[in-house]
């Protein structure tokens, strides 16, 4: 199976988190990521989107054991304390 891998830039503290790799397209992520953004009542999770880029940065292919990672990881959304963000169209 082909595994999507997504990672946040904190942009407060200039550094990537490790990836995450999951089934999810890209555009799904970006709209569990934007709901959890809304939704939640959690200071401290809103605060940390706030300050954090969602990226894509490549694929695992867990029956070959093989990564394609990019170059950079791609910009897919970010998040600010006002309840919207911003979206790569």
């Amino acid at each position: 199976m082909i595994l999507k891998g997504y990672c946040f830039y904190n942009r407060k503290v200039g550094s990537y988190s490790l990836p995450q790799f999951e089934t999810l397209e890209k555009n799904d992520k970006v709209e569990i990521m934007q709901r959890t953004f809304i939704v939640t009542t959690d200071v401290n999770v809103k605060r940390e989107l706030s300050e954090s880029d969602l990226c894509y940065v490549g694929t695992f292919d867990d029956k070959a054991g093989k990564f394609e990672m990019l170059d950079k990881p791609e910009f897919l959304c970010n998040f600010s304390l006002g309840g919207k963000e911003d979206v790569k169209s």
